[in-house]
């Protein structure tokens, strides 16, 4: 099991007393700061570690010559002032592929690929500027259902959710890690685990649950888990998307899948959820699972221990993948639950392919430890690239650590939009230069795609083919240009780049051309007689 279930400070619950002194420190704090004092002036080093730590505080890691080379963000309490969202994200190098899953310390938020406001693959219902806001849809449940032998069926979910029953969990934690996300509670004696990653080089996330019975008699209980879909088309338009959307069952493969038939959708993607291990029922049909439109604190499904293995063609409550499991487990012991979320082939025959591929290598194979072992290599190596060790613990855990998993996934998804701002791309670029140049190498000469022969560059590129472009001309957007390259030429001595040709957009048909290819050096050069032109 993992170090989170082993932490003493995981209890969430405060005592009436502590309560009270926190409010009496932050009380403290507002004032100090109402009269322009700074905190240290006022507060103990214990007290500002009390304030530090009322919700969160890192786990670091340190090699053997001291510098601090890993660290973990724990979040000891459910409920905190905003979601403490995390993402975990690809981390390869590659232009394209990529997957990202952001979750918060109670399992709301979604699932994309390749961007976060065009592709996403969960409900995704934040359209706000940099949409990563997780809405009341946007959530993973896991929950359970136990009927004793004797006495009142009771239903919980299997982590504590924000203002509901939080008293009522005997643990909780949630650790926030390089390329990783743990979730750890307890209640009624059943102990709930969920690891989830997303590998280097699949677009999904792999789910590890680990259920254990803490009581002295064989438990049997309900273990039911579901999410939303949000295969939504791009560009978004009028028409009702449901409407073009169904499931699917693979039943050899344990697996649920979702489709968008839309033939006009730019970014078309399938998704699916499969399991390890049968699933006793099923659900896709979100108003067969859930009852309808009737308040319910659980979903039919789960008061009534069973789904009605509904395939959910147009759904008017939207499809979701549901799946519920009976568990049998004896005293001190416990269960694991495997499952893959990601996105497939919308053929059913190269979905087939392209599924049983992944159940052979991840379930029937050692590709989930071999993977999480693959993700953890990749961020030690970028980490220990360059690293500081100084007096200000704080600023060695930003500048080694969280600084770079901040700046590969901002440069991986480019402010989340639907569009690739020109010169965000290229000043995220310069970001992560330092430590892994490989992505500049394989992004750069994208972005020089989209330069207009003149020199000048577009406001935002598309990712997707058919998708409009944001052809407002904004004079800085290519004197970015030969910044990004100076700071990757001084990082790595890769010259040999400046000789690889790229084409051009052309402005009136808003295709790339590549009839008239220009060397990087060549497009850098334009983009700064350009500036000097239009000056």
């Amino acid at each position: 099991m993992s170090a989170v279930r082993t932490h003493s400070e995981s209890r969430h619950t405060e005592t009436q007393e502590e309560r009270k002194k926190l409010d009496r420190l932050v009380q403290k704090g507002h004032q100090a700061l109402r009269q322009g004092k700074l905190l240290r002036e006022v507060f103990t080093n214990d007290e500002l570690d009390i304030l530090r730590r009322r919700y969160s505080h890192f786990k670091d890691e340190r090699d053997s010559q001291g510098y601090l080379v890993s660290s973990s963000h724990l979040v000891t309490k459910v409920s905190t002032p905003r979601p403490f969202l995390h993402l975990v994200s690809s981390s390869h190098s590659r232009q394209s592929g990529t997957y990202g899953s952001f979750w918060d310390q109670s399992g709301a938020g979604f699932s994309c690929v390749e961007t976060v406001l065009a592709g996403p693959v969960t409900s995704h219902n934040d359209n706000s500027y940099v949409p990563t806001a997780p809405r009341s849809t946007d959530h993973r449940h896991f929950c359970i259902r136990e009927e004793p032998s004797s006495g009142k069926t009771s239903f919980w979910h299997a982590f504590p959710q924000r203002g509901l029953e939080e008293e009522a969990y005997d643990s909780f934690a949630c650790e926030q890690g390089l390329g990783t996300m743990r979730i750890a509670s307890e209640r009624n004696a059943i102990a709930a685990e969920l690891l989830v990653y997303v590998p280097a080089d699949h677009p999904l996330e792999v789910w590890r649950i680990r259920l254990a019975n803490r009581s002295g008699d064989k438990r049997r209980f309900d273990f039911f888990l579901w999410l939303n879909w949000g295969l939504e088309s791009y560009p978004s338009y009028y028409f009702d998307p449901r409407v073009v959307t169904q499931g699917r069952l693979y039943e050899e493969l344990n697996a649920l899948a979702a489709l968008n038939s839309d033939q006009n959708n730019k970014h078309p993607r399938t998704g699916f959820l499969m399991s390890r291990l049968p699933f006793d029922s099923f659900d896709m049909s979100a108003e067969d699972f859930s009852g309808g439109g009737n308040f319910r604190h659980f979903p039919r499904a789960v008061e009534e221990g069973i789904c009605r293995n509904s395939l959910g063609v147009q759904p008017y409550m939207g499809l979701i993948a549901a799946m519920h499991f009976k568990v049998e487990i004896s005293p001190g012991a416990e269960k694991t639950l495997d499952f893959l979320l990601g996105v497939t082939e919308p053929d059913k025959a190269k979905a087939t392919v392209h599924l049983s591929g992944l159940k052979e290598y991840f379930f029937n194979g050692e590709g989930i430890e071999k993977e999480l072992r693959r993700l953890g290599g990749s961020w030690s190596e970028m980490i220990k690239r360059h690293m500081a060790s100084g007096p200000d613990e704080e600023f060695n855990r930003f500048f080694n650590i969280w600084s770079k998993y901040q700046a590969k996934n901002t440069a991986r998804w480019t402010r989340a939009l639907d569009k690739v701002g020109y010169r965000d791309v290229l000043q995220d670029l310069m970001s992560v230069n330092s430590f892994n140049a490989e992505y500049t190498a394989a992004m750069l000469p994208v972005a020089l795609r989209y330069q207009f022969p003149d020199g000048r560059a577009v406001r935002q590129f598309a990712k997707f083919e058919g998708a409009p472009h944001d052809m407002r001309m904004y004079m800085d957007s290519s004197s970015w240009i030969p910044d990004t390259l100076v700071d990757y030429l001084k990082e790595t001595g890769d010259f040999a780049i400046l000789e690889k040709e790229e084409g051009f957009l052309d402005p009136e048909t808003g295709r790339v051309e590549d009839d008239q290819k220009a060397t990087i050096y060549e497009h850098a050069l334009r983009g700064v007689t350009a500036l000097y032109k239009h000056r």
